[in-house]
């Protein structure tokens, strides 16, 4: 993927991410961990720092509703 392909794919996980119901998120989860690494191999820093802040939205959400998987910044 491209630099833009892949800012144009963390603004539609952060869309789906507010959206979204508590079922999808694990889907969602998988979409921005391939996202995330693909930012590394890029060098894009800035679009990384914004997936772990999109993956710590995911974790906020999973502990409002009490949920029992375990979340944690890969």
């Amino acid at each position: 993927m491209h630099k833009k392909q892949i800012k144009k794919a963390i603004k539609e996980l952060e869309r789906d991410i507010n959206t979204s119901f508590l079922y999808q998120l694990p889907q969602i989860e998988l979409r921005l961990q391939s996202i995330t690494s693909m930012t590394m191999a890029k060098r894009m820093y800035w679009s990384r720092l914004k997936c772990l802040k999109l993956n710590v939205k995911i974790a906020k959400i999973y502990t409002k509703y009490n949920h029992p998987k375990k979340v944690g910044i890969w």
